[in-house]
């Protein structure tokens, strides 16, 4: 099954699913080198042709993501300056 297309957040940036992630030839074509995975039970598609970093988040609205944040920025700005 292939997945759909992320929408571009950035000229660098793009927001999509699980689903999205699935396509490496759309990922390549968008030029992505890096995906951020944050959920419970996801999985990287394509582990040896993207650069990964996953944060475990549960699907709770309880749960505090802030204490992710920092994480996520780092791996963000290391692939911006890739």
């Amino acid at each position: 099954m292939l997945g759909g297309i992320p929408t571009q957040i950035t000229d660098n940036i793009f927001l999509g699913s699980s689903t999205d992630s699935q396509d490496d030839n759309i990922l390549k074509l968008l030029e992505i080198t890096h995906i951020l995975v944050a959920g419970s039970y996801l999985i990287a598609h394509h582990p040896y042709k993207f650069e990964y970093k996953t944060i475990s988040i549960e699907d709770d609205e309880d749960y505090d993501i802030s204490s992710h944040f920092e994480e996520a920025y780092n791996f963000i700005e290391e692939a911006l300056h890739y």
